[in-house]
């Protein structure tokens, strides 16, 4: 999608971003398709790259007598955060800023709360997906960059003559699903001890939902023969955007490994409150909570559970035998 931009950036002298305009037009050639909804998704480079309340955003798709344009994969913010990070350079050129401070200070990080024009009406939103102030720490310390930049227009080698001249310049990228609309999923530890994953993601034969189920295995480190998903009914899930844009696996992965994390807190606190063990001295593994400072002493969390605990030692696997019983009625 070819497009352009008006941009208007306000920079405080100290790297942090005071607000931000952009007016951004859409060449779509003889017919338009989905760069309304490209540009929709690019609004979220600016929460991404300028930490700042102060944001406006605009955009026209115009229709041309160009060759068609459309989405391809990145889906917006390619285009988008290339206009807006030439701006960002520019600015910090002006006012002599190591494009790195500016980004490791106005980068979103993970926890920080962003307006995302894409997920109404819950507009504001918490990131839970990717620190990129992280990730171009990483990336200018892999690179050396404090050590190979020298400043703007300060070239890093100039040959004997002084005909010419080499700069340095570092790219790093990513993507997370800012853009899309917020997903849900609720994970259920039963009374036979096993789990139970409700997600509308679905299944497009490369593994989707079995991946889900190994990461909620991995997560209340349960056996993955344990897991089990319910269909990906929209009438019967919990509500989500849905499986669009290749974000199944890690906006539905996210979605379970919180909703594990969830679980895991709500079964901790509850055994302090039951059993007097610090939540934070619990631990929980094979559908049993037990004491991290004594190990040899768990705690089942359901009768079923603990019967088959006192049967394991009589080599009578009763959990074992109901939860086959409990597959066959569910084949």
């Amino acid at each position: 999608m070819h497009t352009k931009a008006h941009i208007k950036l306000g920079v405080k002298k100290d790297g942090l971003a005071s607000a931000v305009e952009m007016r951004q037009y859409a060449d779509a050639g003889v017919c338009a398709s989905t760069q309304e909804f490209m540009l929709g998704v690019g609004t979220n480079a600016l929460p991404i790259l300028c930490k700042t309340n102060n944001k406006r955003f605009d955009a026209d798709v115009v229709v041309t007598n160009h060759v068609p344009s459309g989405s391809f994969r990145g889906y917006g913010y390619l285009e988008s955060t290339f206009l807006l990070y030439c701006a960002i350079n520019e600015a910090c050129e002006q006012l002599n800023i190591d494009p790195v401070d500016y980004l490791e200070k106005n980068a979103l990080k993970l926890g920080d709360t962003y307006h995302n024009a894409m997920a109404g009406p819950h507009f504001y939103v918490q990131n839970k997906s990717a620190d990129w102030s992280h990730l171009v720490r990483e990336t200018a310390r892999a690179f050396g960059w404090k050590d190979r930049f020298r400043g703007w227009g300060v070239p890093t080698w100039v040959s004997p003559d002084g005909k010419k001249v080499r700069g340095v310049g570092v790219g790093a990228a990513g993507h997370s699903d800012t853009g899309g609309k917020p997903s849900n999923a609720n994970v259920t530890l039963t009374g036979l001890g096993a789990v139970y994953i409700n997600s509308v993601m679905a299944e497009f034969g490369a593994g989707t939902r079995e991946i889900q189920q190994k990461v909620v295995a991995e997560a209340l480190d349960m056996p993955l023969e344990a897991i089990r998903l319910t269909p990906a009914d929209t009438g019967a899930a919990v509500p989500d955007f849905g499986s669009t844009g290749s974000r199944s696996t890690y906006c539905g992965g996210i979605a379970a490994k919180m909703a594990c994390d969830d679980l895991l807190h709500k079964l901790y606190a509850l055994a302090e409150e039951k059993a007097g063990i610090p939540a934070d001295d619990c631990a929980f593994s094979n559908g049993v909570v037990f004491q991290k400072s004594n190990p040899e002493k768990p705690f089942p969390c359901s009768p079923a559970r603990a019967a088959s605990m006192e049967a394991f030692k009589a080599s009578i696997l009763v959990w074992s035998a109901i939860w086959m019983m409990r597959s066959d009625i569910l084949a």
